[in-house]
């Protein structure tokens, strides 16, 4: 996947399809729906309150009917899966040796540039959008009987 993607459109149309019922699954949970509050709670420009899933609608323009986006994603690839962008994280009990060699045959054709993109620093200049008097109720589908108390630093 790292080294030569197809995006062939039913693979896509496929994963599309598991990423809106993942959607539907978190509409449920009361943990997604907390996280995606505090989400919203940041600057609209900062990468962190960006919404974490998609939908089929979302996924697949105009009313979740149309083809995936696979131009969109090979765009995407192409900008984004280089090796100066990424870092692998191995565990496993084999020796460091074996590790090493395995990790290098896995990705010896990702490709490589010197170039880093640094990360954006546009999100540092709006304040934070919660108050002080700021609070929030949310009410849980799960009868959960939970307090979160959070501030910002």
């Amino acid at each position: 996947f790292f080294s030569a993607p197809r995006f062939a459109q039913d693979a896509t149309r496929r994963e599309v399809e598991a990423i809106d019922s993942e959607h539907s699954k978190n509409l449920k949970s009361d943990g997604f729906r907390l996280f995606q509050l505090t989400k919203s709670r940041f600057p609209s420009t900062h990468p962190f309150s960006k919404f974490g899933t998609g939908t089929r609608k979302t996924l697949r323009p105009p009313n979740g009917d149309g083809d995936p986006p696979v131009d969109k994603l090979r765009e995407f690839y192409g900008t984004n899966y280089v090796g100066s962008n990424m870092a692998c994280v191995v565990c496993s009990t084999q020796s460091l040796d074996v590790l090493q060699k395995l990790t290098e045959n896995a990705l010896v054709d990702v490709r490589s540039t010197t170039e880093r993109r640094p990360p954006s620093t546009l999100y540092f200049d709006e304040e934070p959008l919660p108050k002080d008097s700021d609070a929030y109720v949310l009410a849980s589908l799960q009868s959960q009987r939970e307090l979160s108390v959070q501030w910002v630093l």
